[in-house]
């Protein structure tokens, strides 16, 4: 499987949304892993620039330019998580929308699983396994879990067990809830 270059007029199976501030210094491993994704499936990368003051916005142009991917970047000088998410699905054009961090490595068959996640058209977001890439590491804000577990429509979701460094949503769903809370989230006061 590869990953092929989608035309313009292609709409994408999948939006994969990442947001960074000041992290310069450490998105080779990112850049890496995120071309090792193989799929058969379009997809697009958005990254958004959430305000970055160091060699940020030069390195995620350098690399939108060489990725395998059709990629965006998004400036957005807002600082906040929550703000710099919204910025992300809102030009997203993925009926699927897909979010994980700077500082994630993710799978090479990513694209593929997520998608397998939706197969189900009544699944609005899903929420998958974040696991330790340091061993040393605390393990703090990670889901290790390998049996699903379901959240029925209504019911509120408890702290920890959903990790945006691994979720996703239908795109109708975003638009339907307003996305993100803007006023919470890592840069926010």
């Amino acid at each position: 499987m590869s990953t092929a270059r989608p035309t313009p007029d292609t709409t994408p199976a999948l939006s994969l949304v990442v947001c960074t501030r000041n992290r310069a210094a450490f998105l080779g491993p990112f850049f890496e892993a995120i071309e090792a994704i193989r799929t058969r499936h379009q997809w697009e990368l958005i990254l958004v620039d959430n305000g970055s003051s160091d060699d940020t916005p030069r390195l995620l142009r350098e690399f939108a330019e060489r990725a395998p991917m059709p990629v965006r970047v998004v400036r957005d000088e807002l600082p906040g998580l929550g703000h710099a998410r919204n910025c992300g699905w809102t030009v997203a054009r993925g009926p699927i929308v897909s979010f994980t961090d700077d500082d994630c490595y993710t799978r090479h068959d990513y694209v593929d699983r997520m998608l397998e996640a939706f197969d189900d058209p009544t699944v609005g977001f899903v929420g998958g396994r974040v696991t330790l890439h340091d061993p040393e590491d605390l393990p703090v804000t990670i889901r290790t879990e390998t049996e699903p577990l379901e959240f029925p429509a209504g019911r509120f979701i408890y702290p920890g067990q959903i990790h945006g460094a691994n979720f996703a949503f239908r795109l109708e769903v975003l638009q339907r809830i307003g996305g993100f809370d803007w006023w919470l989230g890592a840069g926010t006061p």
